[in-house]
């Protein structure tokens, strides 16, 4: 089971967000993270094997790099008020399930052994459980 919780997928993949302008209040960069994970779910879907990996790295960048300038908005706003916090739950739902989607399909690469250290890179994954546990004892 992926032992990275959703929250944290939401800093590794904050720049996958593909948008013409940028965003002007807390809704539209709510909006703009939901795009960004929807984008990224779509590219993680393709990756069935190792060549589908390394062919959605660069469409992940883009988005990473993309993100990291809806980050650099989000952070000159102003803290969100009560009708910010209203306003974004609109989009809640979607972004729950685009953040389930995404953890799926990392759970099936790395049963799958398609973690590459490229990918776990640009989507800031930690490393491996397995690499952290102690060897067995003879």
């Amino acid at each position: 089971m992926l032992t990275t919780p959703r929250i944290l997928l939401l800093p590794a993949l904050i720049g996958c967000v593909a948008t013409a302008q940028q965003p002007v209040n807390h809704l539209e960069v709510a909006q703009a993270y939901v795009r960004l994970l929807q984008q990224t779910e779509q590219l993680l879907a393709g990756c069935r094997d190792a060549a589908g990996v390394e062919a959605a790295l660069p469409g992940l960048r883009k988005l990473a790099e993309q993100a990291r300038a809806v980050r650099t908005a989000q952070l000159q706003l102003p803290d969100p008020t009560t009708a910010d916090y209203n306003a974004v739950q609109a989009v809640v739902q979607d972004f729950v399930q685009a953040s389930t989607q995404i953890s799926s399909h990392i759970e099936r690469l790395r049963e799958a052994g398609l973690v590459s250290e490229a990918l776990r890179a640009v989507l800031v994954l930690p490393p491996d459980e397995q690499s952290h546990a102690p060897a067995p004892e003879s």
